[in-house]
Order: structure tokens, then sequence, then C-alpha cells
């Protein structure tokens, strides 16, 4: 269950927010837990708490200390929250990027609408973040997405991960078996030989003799399984 704090001094707008993000929770057919504070002092109160809540909504703008200076403090005891700043007033400041705010939103006739946007990024980011494989290599520990992994090839009692162009390094190394990585990976990996675990999406060509891969290399493909091969690399490239 998703927690999501919502910080606003004026009951108008944070019963406004608080429906929006219930009618937006149960379309999405999600449980969560809003609970509202009317300062940062009080949300600051509830320490404890501050570490389980994985949204938070703060108006900039209240009474006492600022949505800002609740931030900062917010900060020390989680660094993973998503923050979304909300103001009745266009502040471009660079304040909020000190404490990685992820949207402002401006208390306005389309807010609904600008809760719903930034409530559909959280959660795209939530997946990537779910989505991401943390491997101790002999480089060091690397935490990536499985769509960075051009294939995986088995070099004796070795697992070289071979990444796209865009990553910093091409090839990592770690001790192992393709049973210990192929569910992690994912359903878009194919065997398409004894040493050889390959990403459909990072294909460029099949041919019998080999399968080109997006960052140039060239693999071989067991001749035998050749149709069933190419039918799933096909099937798994969309």
């Amino acid at each position: 269950m998703i927690k999501i704090a919502i910080c606003d001094d004026e009951q108008c707008f944070y019963d406004s927010i608080h429906r929006y993000i219930n009618g937006y929770m149960s379309h999405r057919r999600e449980e969560c837990e809003v609970n509202i504070f009317s300062s940062g002092e009080e949300l600051l109160g509830k320490m404890e708490a501050l570490r389980e809540y994985t949204i938070i909504f703060m108006d900039i703008n209240m009474q006492g200390m600022s949505g800002y200076d609740a931030a900062l403090e917010i900060r020390k005891y989680n660094k993973d929250a998503f923050i979304v700043f909300v103001t009745a007033y266009l502040d471009y400041s660079t304040e909020g990027y000190k404490v990685g705010a992820i949207r402002y939103l401006i208390k306005d006739a389309l807010l609904e609408d600008r809760i719903t946007e930034c409530m559909n990024a959280i959660f795209d980011k939530i997946g990537e973040m779910d989505a991401k494989m943390a491997v101790e290599f002999s480089e060091g520990l690397k935490i990536f997405l499985p769509d960075d992994v051009v294939y995986v090839e088995s070099r004796r009692h070795y697992m070289m991960f071979h990444f796209c162009g865009n990553c910093e390094n091409a090839t990592y190394k770690v001790r192992g078996a393709f049973s210990d990585y192929i569910e992690r990976l994912g359903g878009r990996f194919i065997r398409i030989h004894r040493s050889y675990l390959i990403n459909a999406r990072h294909v460029s060509v099949v041919k019998p003799d080999g399968v080109r891969m997006s960052n140039g290399d060239v693999l071989p493909i067991s001749r035998s399984k050749y149709n069933d091969i190419k039918n799933a690399i096909f099937r798994l490239m969309d």
C-alpha cells in the first residue's frame, strides 16, 4: 500500500488534493493511505512516519515553516519520497531542485489534470525502479534496466553481460550461470545457443548462421532450433 502525505494550510486545497488523489488511486485500483498535515511543523513532528511516505504533496507558501524548508528537513529522513510542490503562485525558484522535487503544480482550475499527469509520472518511475536489477560484478556494483543488456554470454564459470552503447562500460563479468539471471532479466531474453542469451529488442538481423545484435556483434544460433528461435524473436521484438 502506498502512503501519501498532503501538507497544506488551506482546507479547501488539501480537501481538493485529497479528493483528486483518491479518485486517481481508485481508478488505478491501487490501495493508498492519505494523511493530511496543516503545517510543515506538524508533518515533521511525525518523524517515524516520514520514512514511510512514498509521495508528499507540499504547499510552498504556508504560515510558519515554508514548504521548501520542510522539504529540506524531510530529505534528511526520507531520500526516496516523491516530493510534489503545490503553489498558488508561478514560482520558478531553483530551490525545489535541491530536494529533488518531481513537479510544481499550480493551484488553479486545471489542478486535477495536473495531479493526474503527476501521478502517472510517479507510477512510471516506480515501475522503472521495480524493474531495475542490481548485480555485484567483478567491476563493481551496477544497477541497470534489463533492456540495457544486449546479450549475456556464458564463458567458463562466468556470465559476461554486454550492455548497449550508451552505457559507460560495454561489458561486465560476474561468476554464475544463466539460471541465476534468466528470470530476473525477464521474458524478452531467449537462449539461442548454449553460450548465449539474447535480448530480442536488440536483434538487428536473424539468419540461419547467426544473429546480429544492435551493438554489431554476430552470435551463433542453434541450427536445429533456428525456426523456433526466429519465431520467438519476432514475437518478442515489439
